[in-house]
């Protein structure tokens, strides 16, 4: 009610801000991580490249300290 702070039109001027609840009973998880995050990760053999990235900079860099001690 007006003496709690809710008034019969609160839905006019609120219109703008997101209370979490919709008309949409279908959320389409896969649509919101596209949106916020910008698509999916490219993948290799089940891995993120850039996972495959270091791990081949990390082989690089063992083979070096290897070679460097004979």
């Amino acid at each position: 009610d007006e003496a709690t702070g809710w008034a019969e039109d609160a839905d006019k001027w609120a219109a703008g801000i997101p209370a979490g609840y919709s008309e949409d009973d279908e959320f389409d998880y896969e649509e919101f991580i596209r949106r916020e995050f910008g698509g999916k990760t490219r993948m290799v053999l089940g891995l993120p490249v850039w996972l495959w990235v270091v791990l081949g900079v990390l082989l690089a860099v063992g083979l070096v300290i290897l070679l460097a001690r004979v």
